[in-house]
């Protein structure tokens, strides 16, 4: 288990980004590179490994590469048009997805850490133009809608879990929906959300195996998405 050979994961990298919150410039970071990738990068390399041989169980074509710009996302942020010149981004992400699409058009299993919260989710944040369009067809077929109905149903009867991405308030103008789940239609995109604070004790001492257990609870709306979208 990761957490074995790590087990200050979750301690030392709320910590670092806490710090990095304090201190976002180029200079103190170099200071603090060698600490960045030993107590951050190096376990976050095994975590993505470790979660990547699991999860080929439910995903054959899973791209799982611990590397930056790969299936770790890179730390520098995009300030051109932004009013937020800081350098860095103050959270490590990891995102692994269904290889036969684009990376950030796919479904996958992603995690993030920062200061004081992790989050755990699955699915596609944003759908294409064209996904979204394809969603939209699939979803305003009565039997279709159920199917997915009760897959979200299924994910969220933990308690702990959210399905997220409802951020239109009105439907499509275009679709004629006639069955009993309309609200389905409000997604521009589909994902699961579940949050741990990083002060969590058994978050802190078992976050490979809750990770883990997250996605496979939530690995049915990925199905979901990678065979129908």
């Amino acid at each position: 288990m990761v957490s074995d050979k790590y087990p200050d994961f979750i301690k030392n990298t709320a910590s670092f980004f806490t710090e990095l919150s304090n201190n976002n410039n180029k200079e103190w970071f170099e200071a603090n590179r060698a600490r960045f990738m030993a107590e951050v990068f190096a376990p976050v390399e095994a975590l993505i490994n470790y979660l990547g041989e699991k999860l080929i169980i439910i995903e054959p074509n899973l791209i799982a590469i611990p590397k930056f710009d790969k299936s770790v996302f890179r730390l520098h942020r995009d300030v051109r048009f932004s009013e937020n010149k800081n350098p860095y981004k103050t959270n490590i992400a990891g995102f692994m997805w269904e290889g036969k699409k684009v990376k950030m058009e796919a479904s996958g299993f992603y995690f993030h850490i920062e200061p004081e919260t992790a989050f755990i989710g699955c699915g596609i944040y944003m759908f294409t133009p064209e996904v979204l369009k394809k969603y939209r067809e699939l979803i305003s077929v009565q039997h279709e809608a159920e199917i997915l109905h009760k897959v979200i149903g299924e994910i969220v009867s933990d308690g702990k879990t959210k399905v997220e991405g409802k951020t239109f308030k009105k439907g499509p103008r275009n679709y004629q929906v006639t069955h009993t789940y309309p609200e389905l239609l409000l997604h521009s995109g589909l994902y699961t959300s579940v949050e741990y604070s990083t002060s969590d004790e058994e978050f802190r001492a078992d976050y490979d195996r809750i990770i883990l257990e997250d996605f496979f609870n939530s690995s049915p709306l990925h199905r979901w998405l990678a065979d129908n979208l």
